[in-house]
């Protein structure tokens, strides 16, 4: 019996709005009438969304709202862009100094509807800056309502009316009702689609809404190291390395290609695109399929970026060596070039994106913390996830340059915050998984769309809001709050401060399937060293043939009594069992924690997170995770 295929068509993703002008305080900006038209080949137009965080409008907008607020704020210049990234700062006389009083900034849209901005919605302090909270759109010409302009208004999205609404709320100040009657509701009439839906139908397949939502997915994901037969002492220690390389990967983060690679755990780096690239930080694995016919394939799985790509043999110029045969566009009746004057191409942003006319296509180049990094053009394709579900128009990077090592697989799957992560293009609101143990050889499942979900028992902890600033933009990790940490039955003395994410993107903690063990910052690692070192009454030993800084000598590892140990984050507590966080080299007799120690910022690790389905409300902005039996699921 043939089994049936579900074929997802996608459709479109983005909420265009009609912005017809910007007012600051009472004069109106000459901003030419067009300035943010949708055209009816699609490109232009202004679209409202939740990812990205600092507004940005079209250049010649951009000019007019900077030009209005460099004459109304008496306050010397200064170069802020490498501090913040941002192009209009003013330095304060102090850094507690109280900034000058400034109107409000009024967004006039199509059908009478006006957004007014207080200052605090289009300013952002750091320090002693105060700069404006816009940036020029110089790559193309679709501009982006960004959340920091949406802060303190509730917006409501009503689809089937295709109306936006909004009134101003103050969801800081708990004590305060917002009630339907002491605000206004202004609805606004969203830019008319039938016009160009053709067009976007035949011509921009890449964007995608699907119902993957509605039917949910299953894959199985196994672990890098499963594959390449590694096992006992050898798995541990490059597992630590991984982990110590993709934290250095995560501090060197910057919006736009780097050279270099950052130093790992044993001082070795890898500098310019011709340098000795180090083992990957690849730890699952996922099997799908690619183009029509269906060339399987085997990708990275990696919460901590966006982008999808595989290398192409378009031809390929340099390829690292991968077990399944290259993936050649010419050869699938479903393979599409992204214009540089798409939203996808846009969603890059320079200098990820390298385009320049004529428009011969969407040309990209991606790196990572690794030192592997992946160099072509920006197309789609029809992806086959699973046995029975296709997925028509998913953008992807066909690598034709490619440097690294992914592990016996042949790109990555970006499950990231971003626009052209795989969540967000197949359009679901939730996912799960749930590793199995770190030693196991049991696959780990992953769940996309309505499969996703958990017990009412399961805890939940919101996500942090992406950084709003800074040279070093992290808007594809998804952090979490952590407030301390627990040994026995004593909190530690960690200050809190220490898992903070600040405005301009320092700090923080992020949950990954990437890392294997987790990083705290050196001062949270050190305190919980020493707890444990107390606790545990056992001679100390060296670790360094592991990669790992705390060791005990046993001559039963599997024996080491350990105490009780919990993370506590906001409004809810991981408990972690003794197998999330000891690991053992039997043959040496040592037993060891199984987290490496960072600076600048920390990283939830995948040991930590073995037999507990951990489920992304990416709709609510929530985490959920209860206790389970992975390999059961």
């Amino acid at each position: 019996m043939a089994a049936s295929l579900r074929v997802i068509v996608v459709l479109v993703t983005y909420y265009y709005l009609n912005l017809t002008g910007i007012s600051v305080g009472a004069a109106a900006l000459p901003i030419p009438p067009g300035a943010f038209a949708l055209r009816a080949d699609g490109t232009g137009g202004l679209i409202i969304d939740s990812g990205t965080t600092i507004t940005s409008l079209v250049d010649v907008a951009y000019k007019r709202v900077r030009a209005a607020v460099r004459s109304l704020v008496k306050l010397p210049v200064t170069d802020g862009s490498n501090a913040t990234g941002l192009d209009l700062c003013f330095a304060l006389p102090s850094s507690s100094a109280p900034p000058a009083t400034l109107p409000s900034m009024t967004l006039h849209f199509g059908g009478g509807a006006d957004m007014v901005l207080p200052v605090e919605n289009y300013m952002i302090l750091d320090g002693g800056m105060w700069c404006l909270a816009m940036r020029s759109q110089t790559d193309g010409e679709l501009s982006t309502l960004g959340n920091y302009q949406q802060q303190n208004l509730h917006i409501l999205y009503d689809v089937q009316k295709e109306t936006l609404s909004f009134a101003p709320a103050n969801f800081y100040l708990k004590t305060q009702q917002i009630t339907p009657s002491s605000v206004r509701l202004r609805a606004l009439v969203l830019a008319p689609m039938a016009a160009f839906l053709v067009w976007i139908l035949l011509l921009l397949p890449y964007v995608a809404i699907s119902s993957t939502a509605s039917h949910g997915v299953r894959l199985e994901l196994t672990h890098a190291d499963d594959r390449s037969g590694y096992v006992g002492a050898e798995r541990v220690r490059r597992a630590a390395d991984r982990s110590h390389r993709r934290v250095n990967g995560f501090l060197g983060a910057i919006e736009g290609p780097s050279s270099t690679a950052r130093l790992g755990s044993d001082g070795a780096g890898a500098g310019g695109a011709e340098a000795s690239v180090h083992a990957s930080t690849a730890t699952y694995l996922v099997d799908i399929a690619i183009g029509t016919p269906p060339l399987p394939l085997t990708a990275v799985l990696d919460t901590g970026s966006d982008l999808i790509w595989t290398q192409c043999d378009a031809p390929c110029r340099r390829c690292f060596p991968q077990p399944a045969p290259l993936y050649a566009p010419a050869r699938s009746a479903t393979y599409a070039n992204v214009s540089c004057r798409s939203p996808m191409c846009q969603a890059l942003q320079s200098p990820w994106s390298r385009c320049s006319p004529p428009d011969t296509g969407c040309a990209y180049y991606f790196s990572y913390g690794d030192g592997t990094s992946t160099d072509g053009v920006l197309a789609t394709e029809t992806f086959t996830l699973g046995s029975d579900t296709a997925v028509r128009g998913v953008a992807f990077g066909c690598g034709t340059e490619n440097l690294g090592s992914t592990d016996n697989s042949s790109g990555l799957v970006g499950m990231g915050r971003g626009p052209l992560a795989l969540v967000s293009q197949l359009g679901v609101t939730r996912f799960s998984y749930c590793f199995t143990p770190f030693n196991a050889t049991a696959a780990s499942p992953l769940f996309l769309g309505s499969s996703a979900r958990l017990s009412s028992a399961a805890k939940t902890t919101p996500f942090v809001p992406s950084p709003s600033g800074g040279a070093r933009r992290r808007s594809s990790y998804y952090y979490l709050s952590l407030e301390g940490i627990t040994v026995g039955d004593t909190l530690l003395p960690i200050d809190p401060a220490v898992f903070r994410l600040t405005p301009m993107g320092d700090g923080g903690v992020i949950i990954d399937s990437g890392t294997t063990f987790t990083a705290l910052e050196e001062r949270a690692f050190v305190a919980l060293a020493r707890a444990l070192a107390s606790r545990v009454r056992l001679p100390l030993a060296s670790g360094a043939h592991l990669g790992l800084s705390l060791c005990f000598a046993a001559a039963s590892p599997e024996a080491v009594e350990v105490p009780r140990l919990v993370l506590h984050f906001d409004g809810a507590d991981m408990e972690l069992r003794r197998e999330s966080y000891v690991v053992e080299d039997r043959s040496a007799g040592v037993a060891c924690l199984g987290m490496v120690s960072a600076r600048g910022m920390s990283v939830l690790g995948s040991m930590q997170q073995q037999n507990t389905h951990i489920l992304y409300d990416l709709e609510r902005g929530i985490l959920s995770f209860e206790p389970a039996n992975c390999g059961e699921l």
